[in-house]
């Protein structure tokens, strides 16, 4: 579901809405001791942050140069990481407390990263990527060259938009040759399981709760 919503509306209008659940869950989480809604809370908390880790990743790799994508993308989970410290120290420091505020500053916090990154939005464009695709030529143009400023020569430059142009091209001939039924054919079941799996047991690990 994600991914479709980021192909057809966008990657920062994907990131807003992403901004805006986080948001909208964490809220209804603060405000409420039913425990019902608690959990619709968490609901919308989980769809946002599943939206995030979606979105965030399909822009990064879009947006980062070849050779700093795959270190820009690993950082990622770095991140991850130190948002569960993070977290992890806040609720310890704060279980002493008696009253409300012992769980809805933990829940509080969870704002700042969707405030940053909504604010954040409004200075980056488009994926260069998601535009090319969509047709949008000479708007993909300029968004790469924003997002690369004057680090690269023009010649640099115009070789990676060529990349990025034909990449794109051969991408939409596959994707009229292949189709998600694809992916349970031959080999593709096992891979497909496998990384689910690993997928899963990566998150397991991380969040045992």
């Amino acid at each position: 579901m994600a991914g479709a919503f980021a192909h057809f509306f966008g990657r920062k209008f994907a990131l807003w809405l992403a901004c805006l659940l986080t948001a909208v869950g964490c809220a209804i989480q603060i405000g409420t001791t039913n425990k019902g809604v608690v959990y619709l809370g968490r609901l919308v908390l989980g769809i946002g942050n599943g939206f995030l880790v979606t979105f965030s990743n399909i822009y990064t790799a879009e947006a980062a140069p070849a050779h700093l994508r795959a270190v820009m993308v690993a950082l990622f989970s770095e991140w991850v990481n130190i948002g569960s410290i993070v977290g992890a120290c806040v609720t310890n420091a704060t279980q002493v407390r008696l009253d409300k505020s012992s769980y809805q500053i933990p829940l509080g916090i969870q704002f700042i990263v969707p405030a940053l990154l909504a604010v954040g939005l409004f200075f980056v464009p488009e994926s260069p990527r998601y535009l090319v695709s969509k047709d949008k030529i000479d708007e993909g143009r300029k968004a790469l060259k924003t997002l690369r400023g004057d680090s690269l020569k023009p010649e640099e430059f115009e070789l990676e938009w060529i990349e990025m142009v034909k990449g794109i091209e051969e991408e939409k001939r596959m994707a009229n040759t292949v189709g998600p039924i694809d992916m349970f054919r031959g080999k593709l079941p096992m891979r497909s399981s496998q990384a689910i799996s690993m997928d899963r047991t990566n998150k397991t690990n991380k969040h045992p709760e």
